[in-house]
């Protein structure tokens, strides 16, 4: 399957219609103003007995729901994101500082 847009703001996509126990190759290319990446990941979908009743995600990661990962992957994205601000604010607050004691 090929598309041009998928939408600015989505961040999933469903793969329809696979067979089951089928190796499949997934490529992506993204582009957006900054530029363009790449992404291949090869994966095989389970038999229909082996997936009743969870959800299971790319390279057979079993996700019950899907909960847990996605707060998962929003502790990985927000961690840095603290660390980050923290470290600014520590780089202000010296810059303050060297200025008051420079300016006495």
């Amino acid at each position: 399957m090929v598309s041009n847009d998928l939408g600015t703001t989505a961040r999933r996509f469903s793969i329809k219609q696979l067979e089951p126990e089928t190796t499949y190759e997934l490529k992506v290319k993204v582009n957006n103003p900054a530029g363009s990446t790449d992404f291949e990941h090869v994966f095989e979908t389970v038999s229909s007995v082996e997936a009743s009743g969870t959800q299971l995600g790319i390279g057979s990661n079993q996700v019950q729901g899907g909960v847990g990962q996605d707060l998962h992957d929003q502790v990985q994205l927000m961690v840095p994101v603290i660390l980050g601000l923290l470290l600014v604010l520590v780089v202000i607050a010296g810059f303050t500082v060297c200025i008051k004691r420079s300016k006495f």
